[in-house]
């Protein structure tokens, strides 16, 4: 139905994800996030490999903001994860006029949110860093960085939501256009506003921040022309506030669990490679370097998980429990093959793919014996992501929170503290290793207990996807 003003929805994918072939929207949904992770991945390399040019204590302060950083995108992330979820419901449930007020309200929530945490954040610099540990001669280098990051915050964080709701009408090759745009803007613009070649200013290391600033400002105006001129899922109406806080409710129901998900990940992992350094800095450097690897070999379980979430959502929405099952059934099988594939090779290949990251011998001992015990994670881990967004697009974000403090406070970090201090090494990476699977057998057991007939049954048609 159509309300006045601009109320009419516009899109070709609302919906789609509740009919046709559940693998291919599967991977119609996963695909493009893959490439747009990679963009993601390969842009903070970039970052990172321009920013060492300019010397050691730049290098130094950038790596001492990532903490607060992640902790911030992990808040970020969470609420995208409330806002897809939410979004998703409603458009496989056909309600049409929601979806727009919804989006609108997610919109405001986030600049609301942002605008206060980076006020608080430009006036914490000191003392927060200084918890962290940062010494006097780095400080200012990393007031440098962060004052313009927080200044342009709402560049940042806007965009990041912004997609999210794209993603819950199942379309997920605009998000990942967005990402490699902001992606390959950011890696031109670095070197310019880093170093000031040409007629460029040298900003040094404010440069960096500045041009990630610049390159999501870019990305801020593309997709909220999506949501506004093509997708048209925001209401332009000033929005009733009991209404409003009702919206942001539902949003932040799911959101707040899902950005404590995210935030005990990094968490969890700090705490293992504090028990790493218990065995001195070349096992440390071995597990940071085997930690990326991992992270990489994730990309397609973590972008399957990803997809789970509209998936789910909608097919959830519009009463199809029955297809959401299925999905998790056939993203798990895919993830079970992959990871094994890819475990496989990696095992195989452990000595020569280690060299690939270090020339020390010392570090590629321990790294090779790390791939070959932990990288069975990626099978597990990836189940463990699957149930997880499934249970966010269910509403039901809690679940998706305990598998993570399940996976890591009563498995993974006490079976590597004990592995460790029995069996040195060897013990710390196969009670890690354990502990994954331990989860990953848990999350497939937890989420095939899914009652497909427990759906809603939507009061409208889901809004078709139009020609």
């Amino acid at each position: 139905m159509n309300t006045s003003g601009n109320n009419q929805t516009g899109g070709s994918r609302r919906a789609a994800l509740t009919e046709g072939s559940i693998p291919r929207n599967l991977w119609n949904l996963a695909g493009p996030m893959v490439i747009g992770i990679v963009a993601v991945m390969v842009f903070n390399l970039v970052d990172t490999l321009y920013v060492a040019r300019l010397g050691t204590l730049e290098l130094a302060a950038i790596s001492f903001t990532f903490p607060v950083v992640n902790m911030i995108g992990g808040l970020v992330m969470g609420l995208g994860v409330g806002v897809t979820a939410v979004l998703s419901q409603a458009i496989g449930g056909g309600e049409q006029e929601r979806v727009r007020k919804l989006t609108r309200d997610a919109l405001i929530l986030s600049v609301s949110l942002v605008i206060g945490t980076s006020v608080i954040g430009i006036l914490t610099i000191d003392p927060l860093f200084k918890a962290i540990g940062v010494p006097p001669d780095i400080m200012p280098l990393v007031r440098e960085y962060m004052i313009p990051w927080y200044i342009g915050m709402p560049f940042l964080v806007i965009p990041m939501v912004g997609n999210s709701a794209i993603r819950a009408t199942g379309d997920t090759r605009t998000p990942a256009m967005i990402m490699v745009v902001s992606a390959v803007l950011n890696i031109i613009l670095d070197p310019l506003l880093i170093f000031g070649p040409w007629v460029f200013p040298e900003w040094g290391l404010a440069g960096a921040a500045i041009a990630t600033v610049i390159s999501r400002s870019i990305t801020l105006l593309l997709s909220l022309y999506v949501l506004i001129y093509r997708e048209k899922m925001i209401d332009t109406h000033l929005p009733k506030m009991r209404e409003m806080v009702g919206n942001w409710a539902s949003v932040m129901s799911i959101g707040l669990p899902a950005s404590l998900t995210q935030i005990l990940i990094p968490i969890s992992y700090a705490v293992l490679t504090r028990i790493m350094a218990g065995f001195g800095a070349t096992a440390v450097a071995a597990f940071g370097a085997g930690g990326r690897l991992l992270m990489f070999a994730m990309i397609v379980p973590m972008a399957l998980g990803t997809a789970m979430t509209p998936f789910s959502g909608q097919n959830w929405g519009a009463g199809r429990g029955e297809r959401v099952l299925e999905g998790v059934r056939t993203s798990t099988r895919f993830v079970v093959l992959y990871g094994s594939a890819i475990y496989l090779v990696l095992a195989l290949l452990a000595r020569p793919v280690a060299s690939l990251f270090t020339p020390d011998i010392e570090v590629v001992e321990v790294m090779s014996l790390m791939i070959r015990i932990n990288m069975i994670e990626i099978i597990f881990t990836g189940i463990v992501m699957i149930a997880g967004q499934t249970f966010n697009g269910l509403k039901r974000p809690l679940n998706a929170t305990l598998l993570i403090a399940i996976r890591f406070g009563v498995f993974v970090i006490p079976m590597a503290w004990l592995g460790s201090h029995f069996f040195g090494l060897n013990g710390f990476f196969a009670g890690s290793a354990i502990g994954s699977v331990l989860t990953g057998i848990i999350a497939w057991i937890w989420i095939r207990r899914l009652d497909p007939s427990k759906a809603p049954r939507p009061q409208q048609a889901p809004i078709a996807a139009s020609a």
